[in-house]
């Protein structure tokens, strides 16, 4: 898919953070002053991890029924609570019939428990010697919520964001992994783009820190053993940091926009995926989509998020001196390993940055699982 400019522009219009700094403005400032918010932590009991800590999200504010709070898992809080800040940056907070035909495209990661739940469930399981022991396991569980089970099913996101906000418009959940996430933003500029639907809420949350994908990340190989190891562009890269996030952002057509009064805070391009497949078959492909993305108007900055190895670094760094792109920066050095929601963290920031800083932002994720991401987001006011 070309990521040439287009006679139908996606507007960005909205978007909603919750990181390790806060909200989308405090992790864009954080982010460019240069702060990192990874640090080593013990976590379920073993030795310290370079961890992000993200606080715990609030969804509380953002329901008209609170009763749906018993049913959310860590994971779906974040995703009501950055996509209720994204329509709030929208100015689509108040606008129930707004909202109302809008479509909901989620990304995800593996399933997340409770940890506060599960922590004890695990502790009586143990025997003297500290070991599991898997007869303990049926007591350990029965002190679980209930709940706990139904909370966490990987559809849950897209249906309790979706009931929070009243959003009826077409909808899908896709997981785990940025690489399936980037699906989400295809999906939603296609049918901007062919008159489907005039908006679109775009995002993902991801609960990093938690029993299994800290567990799949370790046995991937993919999980640092220092925050040193975990920092973009560092002589002993190997591996990520997880964290908790949500990072959503709202798109629209240029006429929906235009019709309740919205600013916008950027154009997203037409966003091009690179399926998983032999590197050298990808290779070729990614030059041409990073030679295309510099080459509209001003050298383009990067944003990457994702890469685990060295290597994806050098890479990136012959990319950007080959095709003149000023700046390339390792979103999950600073605000954690983002997983699905690397995607759109990265459209969100760019687009944030953008009435900050001339020049536009290519967001390209790779995913250790395999595949490639990218897209370029542009000021709406045209190149200065």
């Amino acid at each position: 898919m070309s990521l040439e400019p287009h006679s139908c522009p996606v507007l960005v219009t909205g978007v909603g953070l919750h990181t390790a700094f806060g909200d989308g403005e405090a992790t864009l400032e954080a982010w460019r002053a240069g702060r990192s918010a990874v640090a080593m932590r013990p976590v379920l009991g073993l030795p310290e991890l370079p961890v992000a800590i993200a606080p715990a999200p609030a969804p509380a504010e953002l329901l008209g029924d609170r009763k749906l709070l018993k049913y959310m898992s860590p994971t779906t809080a974040l995703s009501v609570v950055g996509a209720g800040r994204a329509l709030r940056s929208a100015g689509l907070g108040e606008d129930a019939p707004a909202r109302e035909a809008m479509a909901l495209f989620i990304g995800t990661g593996l399933t997340a428990f409770d940890l506060a739940e599960v922590g004890p469930a695990v502790e009586a399981a143990r025997d003297a010697q500290g070991e599991l022991d898997p007869r303990r396991v049926g007591a350990g569980l029965a002190r679980c919520h209930p709940l706990m089970p139904f909370k966490t099913l990987l559809n849950m996101p897209v249906g309790l964001t979706s009931i929070a906000f009243g959003l009826r418009g077409e909808n899908f959940i896709t997981y785990p992994g940025a690489y399936q996430a980037g699906h989400c933003f295809e999906t939603a500029v296609r049918g901007l783009r062919t008159g489907r639907f005039e908006r679109a809420l775009v995002g993902a949350s991801v609960q990093g820190v938690s029993l299994m994908p800290l567990s799949t990340l370790w046995r991937a190989g993919w999980l640092s053993d220092s925050c040193e190891a975990a920092r973009p562009f560092a002589a002993g890269r190997r591996g990520v940091a997880p964290t908790d996030v949500s990072a959503f952002v709202v798109l629209e057509s240029e006429s929906a926009a235009a019709a309740r009064g919205a600013r916008p805070l950027a154009i997203l391009d037409p966003p091009a995926g690179l399926g998983p497949a032999p590197d050298e078959h990808r290779a070729p492909e990614r030059r041409r989509l990073w030679q295309e993305a510099c080459a509209n108007g001003l050298p383009a900055r990067v944003l990457l998020s994702g890469g685990v190895a060295a290597r994806d670094d050098e890479e990136a760094l012959a990319l950007a001196a080959e095709f003149g792109a000023p700046r390339v920066e390792g979103l999950d050095g600073a605000l954690g390993y983002l997983d699905a929601a690397g995607v759109a963290a990265g459209v969100g920031l760019a687009a944030l940055l953008l009435g900050r800083e001339a020049g536009p932002a290519l967001v390209s994720v790779s995913d250790p699982r395999g595949g490639e991401w990218a897209a370029l987001v542009r000021s709406p006011r045209g190149t200065p």
